[in-house]
């Protein structure tokens, strides 16, 4: 999806959007085990379009996790995935 796209999602606004050399854009698509507060977290999910981030957001065990911005040297701009974790 573009990067406009990505900042129409209300979910995502206040959720990190890194770069992806950033090295901090390894904290959203590499999920912990168990959180403090004892949520298990399965496996992550990316949404590479808008139709399935918005598919995603409508799903209870996937919270919106932020975003990362790839160079796509093909079309000479960003496209951005959004990140998603999954709940156990």
């Amino acid at each position: 999806m573009t990067e406009a796209e990505y900042k129409k999602l209300l979910e995502f606004q206040n959720l990190p959007l890194y770069d992806e050399g950033d090295p901090l854009s390894s904290t959203i698509d590499l999920p912990g085990k168990e959180d403090p507060d004892g949520t298990i977290w399965v496996t992550v999910h990316e949404a590479t379009d808008l139709n399935t981030a918005q598919e995603h957001l409508q799903n209870s065990k996937l919270v919106p996790k932020g975003g990362i911005r790839f160079w796509e040297s093909t079309g000479m701009d960003f496209s951005v995935f959004a990140y998603f974790w999954e709940k156990k």
